[in-house]
């Protein structure tokens, strides 16, 4: 199941993280600038962008959520490490349960031979010119390629294509697809390419909804507590059927007692619905039964 996947992604990016921050030091290396996203596969089923400290109690929160206390890890080391990231960026597909991971922050590379030893369960491995450690009980890869970018997976195919992404990048020669999903520095935002796939599980309506193409949006803090207002904008196959598309989602939106705003851009075909709050909690119970 994938929610097995994506819990232990969680997990081993965690305790490997919580064994740097053991041995940490104050230097830096010089690295390339390159965006993490660039560094995911382009034919996920779902991608997302947190921005860690603009969002820092609910990523505690969700990390901690995947987090058993078996792992043996702590709400203080859990804090430490939140404090280690500014962007983490996910994609996620539920066919193949691939799992793929990066972050951007403050991780000190060059300490990954001390503490991500075969004793502890990492088998170094080498491509190009980088190191990967797969970890011998998950099958999880990592890789710290430098200070500021740590990558994680689920196969050693897809560690090699991230650090392949990577290498183009810095010679120029980005050959990774755009993954249009709009970042924010403060929002979550979130990006479905093949939205038929996951309308049903998204809107449990009794009304059956298709001609929706993709689907993106974001959530934005709210002055509530723990809650965030989801936005979505829902492009469609094909611009005719906005109206159709939007009376049915009106229709939907009332059966089921969901109040919520819905605008529609018939000449571009995308409707947008806004004003739907949301609980951390319900985020996070979404994420965790993610099949």
């Amino acid at each position: 199941m994938l929610k097995h996947k994506t819990k232990g992604a969680i997990v081993f990016f965690i305790m490997a993280l919580l064994c740097f921050l053991s041995v940490s030091c104050g230097s830096t290396a010089s690295f390339v600038n390159v965006e993490p996203i660039e560094l995911l596969d382009s034919d996920m089923s779902v991608y997302f962008s947190i921005p860690v400290h603009s969002n820092f109690d609910f990523s505690k929160k969700l990390i901690s959520s995947f987090v058993d206390k078996s792992d043996g890890v702590s709400e203080n080391d859990i804090e430490k490490i939140v404090k280690r990231i500014d962007f983490l960026y996910a994609g996620i597909d539920a066919d193949s349960k691939k799992v793929q991971m990066s972050a951007y922050g403050n991780f000190p590379a060059k300490l990954s031979s001390l503490v991500l030893t075969e004793k502890k369960g990492w088998k170094k491995h080498k491509y190009n010119s980088h190191i990967y450690r797969e970890h011998s009980l998950s099958g999880f890869d990592l890789s710290f390629i430098n200070s500021k970018i740590a990558c994680l997976s689920s196969g050693s195919d897809m560690i090699e294509r991230q650090l392949s992404l990577y290498d183009n990048a810095i010679l120029g020669n980005n050959s990774s697809e755009n993954i249009p999903i709009e970042l924010s520095d403060s929002d979550i935002t979130f990006y479905v390419p093949n939205a038929s796939s996951v309308i049903d599980s998204i809107f449990a309506f009794p009304v059956t909804i298709n001609g929706i193409k993709s689907i993106s949006g974001n959530l934005a803090k709210t002055l509530e507590n723990e809650s965030f207002e989801l936005k979505l904008n829902l492009n469609l196959s094909n611009p005719k059927m906005t109206k159709a598309v939007s009376g049915l989602l009106h229709l939907a939106m009332f059966t089921s007692g969901m109040p919520a705003q819905i605008d529609s851009d018939s000449q571009n075909g995308v409707i947008a619905i806004s004003r739907i709050i949301v609980s951390w909690d319900s985020i996070i119970e979404i994420s965790k039964s993610a099949k």
